[in-house]
């Protein structure tokens, strides 16, 4: 009840007088100690910890634990002090030694901590990762001897010394010693020795950073990782990241297909594959791979959603509708309230270029309740409406409220402004549509031209004419209504 209540002294209280009631009741200490430790009282947890082992001496875990709180406590004589007492129970260890080493390093007995692993390598000087420990803490202290014990290790013929090489490879480069590095990266990169795991890691953390420039050392490296692991996913799909990132496209797609085809449920592989196909504009491939990736993943909206996309672009109305609605399928399960709204807006697009305007506005209207913000949608919405002269006044707040969304728009303040000069409020539509023009970077002929249609009704016909003519210099096709403005130098409604 104290708990519910956030009230920690009376917790406190609580736990304290039932340790105090029944001492050795482990469930009572271990409550207590995980108390202390969440209220950073770090000692007093470790203390009553020290308790348990007294009375639950075999139970290993609790004195890495212990040490551990200590450790966390600044403390780390005590800790050192709880992992010897371990040590005396069940021997050396690789675990034990590595903390012992770590916090006399931070205790500043680099001489210490370099004892603890000598000693850990002579009690079984048979082990080859104890050697490989030896060497990592020479590194800082006895640089050749360090780079002497990797080679010694590198010789044994288990699997494990390929693990010497990579470590010796990396401490190499962080001396900059590159070519000797080098050497050995190509060695490990081209021998069969050693695991799949950290070529990839070498790989990825050290040389597509460091021969970034130098591109057919990698490919050559990878080459080499995909000889050997045919098989491996990751290998394919890391290299075909690398090939996209170097424009060779075709071979890229190769290399995620076989990713794919070895392991179909990893998603960014497909993702990463088909936009492969929508940089290149492959329409047919876009289709076809969504299409495929939505059996392994049919709740991902996005492959409807890119079909839908390449359907609307190839004129394919009925068929973008139908992709759509299985994407508002999804997000309604998923409640994505955002995701609906732009859908939902874009389906309304649809709707508008097959002139079933009455669909249109329900999809907006419905896209609205899901996001009121959404100021494509509003911008749409009011433009749609005013081009009916209907609905006006609700057009300009729906109009105003995409401005106030993104001030600096350009389609939106030429929209805002068509709205006030379809309301007869020709002196704001000016201000507006100078303001689009200002922000206009595409340089729209459509925006010259209804600049030309309000400086008509400011009574600047002079000026609108030339908007007009400059409308017309700036459209690959002159339409008739603007032509005709030209022709007779007035406005057409």
């Amino acid at each position: 009840i104290y708990q519910m209540r956030k009230n920690k002294d009376s917790v406190q209280i609580c736990l304290e007088n039932a340790h105090r009631y029944d001492e050795h009741n482990k469930s009572y200490m271990l409550t207590l100690a995980s108390f202390y430790s969440r209220d950073e009282k770090l000692t007093q947890a470790a203390q009553l910890l020290e308790k348990l082992v007294n009375d639950y001496p075999d139970e290993y875990e609790y004195y890495y634990a212990i040490s551990a709180l200590y450790g966390e406590a600044s403390l780390p004589n005590e800790a050192i002090r709880i992992l010897k007492q371990l040590e005396a129970i069940v021997g050396k260890n690789q675990d034990i030694s590595l903390d012992v080493y770590n916090y006399s390093r931070r205790l500043g007995k680099e001489k210490k901590a370099i004892k603890e692993m000598e000693q850990l390598r002579k009690s079984d000087p048979d082990n080859l990762m104890y050697l490989m420990l030896l060497a990592y803490a020479y590194e800082e202290y006895k640089v050749e001897k360090a780079i002497k014990l990797y080679r010694q290790a590198m010789e044994d013929e288990s699997e494990q010394s390929s693990d010497a090489a990579f470590l010796l490879a990396d401490f190499l480069r962080r001396l900059e010693r590159k070519q000797e590095a080098e050497e050995l990266y190509q060695n490990l990169f081209s021998s069969h020795k050693g695991s799949f795991n950290h070529k990839m890691d070498a790989l990825q953390k050290y040389y597509l950073k460091e021969h970034a420039q130098d591109s057919a050392l990698i490919q050559s490296a990878f080459e080499n990782i995909l000889s050997q692991y045919p098989h491996q996913a990751q290998a394919h799909s890391l290299y075909a990241a690398w090939l996209k990132e170097h424009h060779q496209v075709m071979k890229a797609a190769i290399h995620y297909r076989q990713a794919i085809d070895l392991n179909p449920m990893e998603l960014q592989n497909w993702t990463q594959y088909v936009n492969l196909f929508i940089e290149s504009q492959n329409f047919g491939m876009i289709k076809d791979v969504c299409s495929e990736a939505r059996a392994y993943f049919p709740q991902e909206f996005i492959f409807p959603y890119y079909i839908a996309v390449t359907n609307s672009i190839e004129n394919n109305l009925p068929a973008t509708i139908q992709a759509y609605q299985a994407c508002l399928e999804i997000l309604h399960s998923q409640a994505q309230a955002a995701q609906l709204s732009r859908v939902l807006g874009e389906m309304g697009d649809v709707y508008h270029r097959m002139n079933k305007m009455d669909s249109c506005y329900i999809y907006y209207n419905d896209a609205l309740i899901f996001d009121a913000n959404n100021a494509m949608v509003l911008n749409n919405y009011a433009y749609f409406l005013s081009e009916e002269n209907r609905d006006l006044e609700q057009a300009e707040k729906m109009a105003r409220q995409a401005v106030k969304l993104e001030a600096n728009n350009a389609t939106y303040l030429d929209t805002y402004a068509w709205v006030c000069f379809k309301q007869g409020n020709y002196t704001m539509a000016k201000i507006y549509i100078e303001r689009a023009l200002l922000n206009d970077d595409t340089q729209s002929a459509e925006v010259v031209e209804h600049y030309g249609d309000i400086l008509w009704f400011c009574n600047d016909k002079a000026k609108a004419l030339e908007q007009w003519k400059l409308a017309a210099s700036m459209s690959a096709e002159v339409s008739e209504k603007l032509q005709q403005k030209i022709n007779t130098a007035s406005y057409v409604e």
